[in-house]
């Protein structure tokens, strides 16, 4: 009975000494189980893996264990090398082995991992003489590092089997079969390691045994979100899969909203689950996992909660980044800090990490690194070193591009390169001249405008010069309902017409367009986002055409109506042709002043051809109206002034289309000579003076004079009156007020007979039309009321050649208005000849009783 209990103990321990497994988690390698050799060539790292340390010299050092099994066994362990692996750095993995030194001549098998072919392969080892019988893929472990989970198998009749996972998890991939039953029985497991002196702390050994048996309980590694419906956790090894695959294993709390969730094993990797669910997760938000009894394949039970957040970093797409403010130029400062930015944001409903994303100019380009953005959320892109001076949480920095202070490109490219957004601004942009010298920002007005032209932007209205980092300044909702219209037009030659409009087009969509009278031939293209060139077959000089266009669509959806422009092929100008119409020379206070033209011929007159100027002991100051094509059509206006807006916010009458903005001579405010200019000469000039105003009023600020009558002759004060007090004293571009075509009857006659000098533009001056016989006269003009009383000394000894026009105002010499009445005009007319004759005519003088 002794007997056998001994026999008993000695099996009991010889199964317990044939097989072993390892993890290193005691942080000792010399019990438990114990391993021999080079001990103080290795240590348990902080990390519970057996590490090579090895003195810093080329040499070799290993440890082996005893074991027995080798019949239908199966044998597990990792390896990491710390680099590359070559014929002077590898490892071997003694699986069998008849003498526990493993630098000496033995019998057995190992694993080579490394080498000249940077492979995992199965060799035999005859006394010092060894075999390769598994020939792994060349290349399997040419990484660094260069790291591997192994797993051997072997049958009773010798079959082995050699499988590999160069990621370090458990999806296996085979590197062939071999029959070989050389050694039938063992004594030790090992590790050899052969190196460098810069390698001699680089190799790393973990879960090892014949089978690696684990004792350790299953952990959460990782969770991560795959779509917003899929989360993936992975853990530290491989499960099971029954119990992985139960529901009641896990939870998520808070979990998507409704639904169901289906746990799955990963069909390659058995340490993966796949939680796919009914309902989505909500983004960018927090969560717990929890665990309940799930296993590893040893049976290890863990129960655990694991906090993570739920983030999927969607894909951008053109123009879900955008570019909504930058500082070009923020010198001197205003009130932010002295350096440029540009701000960006996220219009999208998506988080959207700018790692890898590009900002360039037109010449180089900086690249973000990580920075999450989420929907509705603005970032500041400072230079590396600047966004501190903004006291700004939400900011990035990169090697910012040197923005130029007048045009520049901006352009922000995702990680692909692909363009999400971009702009190429000018000075134009600002909206604002005393903004552009620097300190003020350009921000845009709409983010979400289909177009992103000029009219999107303007200088920043905050009382810092901008506003990094947040809602802009000049932000609205609105969106664009305008219609777009012809703006300007240049006949460029009498084939092509350049058309302008007032607002960026959306060029898919075809103009409509016709001529009146036809021509042989209509074509159309798009020079521009907001131009078209109109080709035409033929114009015929000083035949005025209309050309209809239609169906132009800008990019919020707004069609223009059916618009019409008149044009054709201007012609040389001569005098007589235009004249000066009306005249501004002292504006109200901050206004500008103007002069208006009036082409009465029958030509279509181009204005760059015409110049203004004004007299200092000679004609001086020349200056040229226009350096564009601008037509000035038969009975058209031109205004002609510096500031437009001036012009109209201080006159409700006035003629819309008509103005160039362009620089003037000056005009002083009491006196002054205007003169219209062609190459050919003088066209028209009038001599001003304060005094050809209205004799009734007291303030002459703000008023302007206006021309009678077209022919009433060049220079003539008669021909001027003020501006009528309905059309707050001017119509700038536009029918003139006191305009008036008198009626001649006979050599002397009076238009109207009847008048009323209130200023009221009508009626409000006596015309009086001489049309002597001869081209020398002298007339005089006199002016009596019903008493035989002269009131007025109109014309004194006055020259007017073949013919005149004399206007009473209805002012007495003694500077009163003439009384409501009946007066006679006397009209006295001496010819070249010494010849006399007098013209009696009466007049009635109205007003409001």
């Amino acid at each position: 009975m002794r007997f056998c209990l001994t026999l008993l103990l000695f099996a009991v321990n010889l199964t317990l000494w044939s097989q072993f497994s390892d993890d290193f988690t005691d942080g000792d390698f010399t019990a438990n189980p114990t391993w021999t050799g080079q001990t103080s060539n290795f240590i348990v790292n902080t990390s519970g893996e057996l590490q090579l340390n090895a003195p810093a010299a080329a040499d070799t050092s290993y440890l082996s264990i005893p074991t027995a099994n080798i019949d239908n066994t199966t044998w597990d362990f990792y390896l990491r090398m710390e680099f590359n692996p070559s014929s002077s750095n590898y490892a071997r993995i003694y699986l069998v082995s008849d003498n526990a030194d493993l630098k000496a001549s033995l019998n057995g098998y190992f694993v080579m991992m490394g080498g000249t072919p940077d492979e995992i392969s199965l060799y035999r080892q005859d006394g010092l003489t060894t075999t390769k019988i598994i020939d792994g893929v060349d290349g399997s472990l040419n990484n660094d590092p260069a790291l591997a989970r192994v797993r051997v198998t072997r049958d009773n009749l010798g079959n082995w089997e050699l499988l590999r996972d160069t990621t370090g998890n458990y999806s296996f991939i085979s590197e062939g079969t071999v029959l070989d039953a050389a050694y039938t029985t063992t004594a030790n497991f090992g590790v050899f390691c052969k190196y460098t002196a810069t390698r001699s702390t680089l190799f790393f050994f973990d879960n090892m045994g014949d089978p690696y048996v684990d004792a350790t309980p299953p952990s959460i590694d990782t969770v991560i979100p795959i779509n917003f419906t899929q989360v993936d956790v992975h853990f530290s090894e491989p499960l099971n899969q029954t119990i992985a695959e139960t529901v009641g294993s896990w939870s998520v709390n808070p979990g998507p909203t409704s639904g169901t969730f289906t746990p799955t094993l990963d069909g390659s990797d058995p340490s993966l689950v796949h939680l796919n669910f009914t309902a989505a997760f909500d983004n960018n938000t927090s969560h717990t996992l929890s665990t309940f009894g799930i296993e590893d394949l040893d049976g290890n039970p863990s129960s655990e909660n694991k906090n993570f957040l739920f983030f999927i970093a969607d894909s951008a797409v053109y123009n879900d980044i955008i570019i909504t403010e930058f500082m070009a130029d923020p010198s001197p400062p205003v009130g932010l800090p002295e350096t440029e930015f540009v701000e960006l944001y996220n219009r999208s409903n998506k988080y959207i990490n700018l790692d890898g994303w590009t900002l360039s100019d037109a010449s180089s380009a900086g690249t973000f690194g990580s920075y999450l953005l989420g929907p509705d959320e603005y970032v500041l892109v400072t230079n590396t070193g600047d966004a501190l001076q903004f006291f700004v949480p939400n900011s990035t920095e990169i090697s910012l591009p040197s923005l130029n202070n007048s045009d520049d490109a901006i352009v922000i490219k995702n990680q692909y390169g692909a363009i999400i957004d971009s702009i190429f601004y000018n000075l134009d942009w600002y909206h604002d001249a005393a903004k552009e010298d620097g300190g003020w920002t350009v921000e845009r007005k709409h983010n979400d405008a289909p177009c992103n032209d000029a009219s999107n932007w303007a200088a920043s209205v905050n009382s810092n010069g901008g506003t990094p980092a947040e809602q802009n300044s000049v932000w609205t909702d609105q969106n664009d309902t305008s219609l777009p219209s012809v703006v300007d037009f240049t006949v460029v030659n009498e084939t092509s017409v350049l058309i302008d409009f007032s607002e960026v087009l959306d060029t898919t969509y075809s103009l409509q367009l016709s001529v009146d009278p036809n021509i042989n031939s209509l074509s159309w293209s798009y020079a521009s986002l907001q131009s078209a060139d109109i080709t035409l077959d033929i114009l015929q000089a000083n035949q005025l055409y209309t050309l209809t266009i239609s169906n132009a669509q800008d990019c919020w959806g707004n069609v223009m109506n059916s618009q019409n422009i008149q044009l054709g092929i201007p012609d040389s100008v001569e005098v007589g042709d235009v004249y000066l119409n009306e005249v501004m020379f002292n504006p109200l206070t901050g206004g500008s002043d103007y002069i208006e033209l009036y082409n009465q011929s029958d030509k279509i007159i181009d204005l760059k051809d015409l110049m203004l100027a004004n007299w200092d002991d000679s004609v001086a100051n020349i200056k040229s109206i226009s350096t564009d094509q601008k037509l000035l059509l038969p009975g058209g206006y031109a205004l002609i002034t510096e500031d437009s807006l001036d012009v109209i916010n201080d006159f409700s009458v006035y003629g819309s289309g008509t103005f160039t903005e362009a620089d003037l001579p000056t005009y002083p405010n009491d006196s002054g000579t205007v003169y219209l200019l062609s190459g050919a000469g003088i066209i028209d000039f009038f001599h001003y003076d304060e005094d050809y105003h209205f004799k009734l009023i007291s303030d002459v600020d703000g008023k302007s004079l206006e021309r009678i009558l077209y022919d009433g002759g060049m220079n003539n004060p008669d021909n001027w009156r003020t501006a009528a007090e309905y059309a707050e004293w001017g119509t700038p571009g536009y029918l003139n007020s006191q305009t008036f075509a008198p009626t001649p009857q006979g050599n002397v006659s009076l238009d109207p007979t009847t008048f009323s000098p209130d200023n009221d533009g009508y009626q409000d001056v006596l015309t009086i039309t001489i049309d002597p016989a001869g081209n020398d006269n002298v007339v005089d003009v006199e002016i009596f009321d019903n008493r035989g009383r002269l009131i007025r000394l109109l014309k004194d000894n006055y020259f007017v050649g073949d013919q005149a026009i004399i206007t009473w105002d209805g002012v007495a010499d003694s500077g009163e208005k003439a009384q409501i009445g009946t007066y006679i005009i006397l009209v006295s007319i001496l010819d070249e000849n010494g010849n006399q004759k007098q013209y009696k005519l009466v007049a009635v003088l109205a007003g409001k009783l």
